[in-house]
């Protein structure tokens, strides 16, 4: 279930849950229980996160378009769950219009 709070904003509230066992949700919930799985947030500069990921050895996972190059920020990335124990998200500024009903709203990066 996704909530805009305001209309033409991303300020938003969504809720997961898991449909089938063998998904990563239901694969969650069977190892760890019912509780908090993802948070997500945005972020202007992707690369800054990236840097500081890759000077302290953190686990990243990190979707940028193969024809854009790393000088420019990333579509989204994730930061692997240990020692958290859970998925952070990041996205770029209006990334999320894509799965929040709008993807005409993404701003373009042009490489």
């Amino acid at each position: 279930m996704l909530t805009l709070f305001e209309a033409g904003k991303l300020h938003r509230f969504e809720v997961i849950t898991a449909t089938a066992p063998d998904k990563t949700l239901g694969r969650y919930q069977a190892r760890e229980g019912a509780g908090f799985y993802m948070g997500f947030c945005e972020a202007s500069d992707m690369g800054a996160i990236e840097r500081a990921c890759a000077a302290h050895g953190a686990g990243i996972t990190i979707d940028r378009p193969e024809a854009r190059p790393p000088a420019l920020n990333s579509d989204q990335l994730w930061l692997h769950p240990q020692p958290r124990r859970h998925d952070a998200g990041v996205s770029r500024p209006t990334m999320a219009w894509n799965w929040s009903g709008h993807p005409e709203r993404v701003e373009r990066i042009d490489a």
